[in-house]
């Protein structure tokens, strides 16, 4: 049973899923307390995944998309190294469009969760012929 409690800016939230083995990340201001173990890294990144599409989505209307401002805002904060500092106005625009598949004006989760997917290709690409010991530059 899948259970997060998500705090932030626009509220978070409680989600609970079926049958998924997935510790809980729960932080001190969550009413179901702390988990029984240590969540492992990678529960770790799926309940930050989730959590921060729920802390930016809603702001502009519907509360499980992203709509373009809303977008903006989640990857300048939450991805402050990956976008290059003169990315303009247009440059919002243009990513949004190639992120919204069903051209609806919005970034729904499966949408998001794609870019993250060629996000994550895209580096384990980058560092796939590194040896392990010493550590790429970067």
């Amino acid at each position: 049973m899948l259970a997060v409690c998500c705090t932030g800016p626009s509220g978070g939230g409680l989600i609970r899923g079926r049958g998924l083995a997935l510790a809980a990340l729960l932080p001190d201001s969550c009413p179901l307390g702390k988990p029984m173990r240590m969540a492992r890294p990678l529960e770790q990144a799926v309940a930050a995944i989730v959590c921060t599409f729920r802390e930016y989505a809603g702001r502009c209307g519907d509360k499980h998309k992203l709509c373009q401002a809303e977008l903006k805002e989640l990857v300048q904060k939450e991805l402050p190294t990956w976008i290059p500092t003169e990315f303009r106005e247009c440059d919002y625009s243009k990513f949004m469009s190639v992120l919204d598949a069903n051209k609806d004006g919005e970034v729904d989760f499966m949408e998001y969760m794609r870019s993250l997917a060629c996000l994550c290709t895209y580096c384990h690409d980058y560092f796939k012929d590194c040896s392990p010991e010493p550590p790429c530059p970067q």
